[in-house]
């Protein structure tokens, strides 16, 4: 890849984390500590972009680095196919990567906005039942969960009501499996949550 075109997807990939985040140019150039006249060279290719930079879009865009930098993959057909972050982002689902203790690891765009939430929370040590809208339920839900890494049985789906950030109750279906690694060792949980709005 060129210099130009590694440049070109780089600024592909921060418009589209951008956008996907809701954010403007002149929000993620606040976000950022620059002018929104820098960003938009920046997004227009006609600056290049400092590693210092990338990493502040990055942060401000609640991902990893390392996403700003991945290519696009080229499928057999000629298509520019997005990472798989991207398409999970498109999804209009919930979904939701937990690990064994049940912090919630990733939860793409579409949840984190049902929910009322940001990125930013998911550093904030959110875990799977945080969001539920009866204490019972919570104490069972966390009984289950243990149980379930203890002795891992058949996915089965879980229904539920989850609370959004603004109080809101919607009910929603859980469907969920193990991710386990090549020893077979379970390491998450991966959730897809359907709503049903009221």
């Amino acid at each position: 890849m060129t210099d130009k075109a590694l440049l070109q997807s780089l600024v592909n990939r921060i418009r589209l984390f951008r956008r996907t985040n809701g954010l403007r140019q002149s929000d993620l150039a606040e976000k950022i500590h620059l002018t929104t006249r820098h960003l938009q060279k920046i997004e227009a290719c006609s600056v290049d972009v400092k590693t210092s930079t990338s990493c502040q879009i990055a942060k401000a865009l609640g991902i990893p680095v390392c996403y700003l930098y991945k290519p696009e993959t080229e499928h057999p057909s000629g298509l520019k196919v997005p990472c798989a972050i991207e398409i999970l982002d498109m999804i209009q689902v919930g979904i939701l990567l937990a690990d064994l203790d049940r912090r919630i690891l990733y939860m793409n765009m579409p949840h984190l906005k049902t929910l009322g939430l940001t990125k930013d929370h998911l550093g904030q040590g959110i875990h799977v039942w945080d969001h539920l809208n009866d204490s019972s339920e919570i104490q069972s839900l966390k009984k289950l969960l243990q149980s379930l890494v203890s002795s891992p049985t058949k996915s089965a789906p879980y229904v539920t009501e989850q609370k959004t950030s603004s109080g809101e109750i919607i009910p929603v279906k859980t469907d969920w499996t193990y991710y386990a690694d090549a020893s077979r060792d379970i390491r998450y949980f991966v959730s897809v949550v359907h709503y049903y709005p009221n």
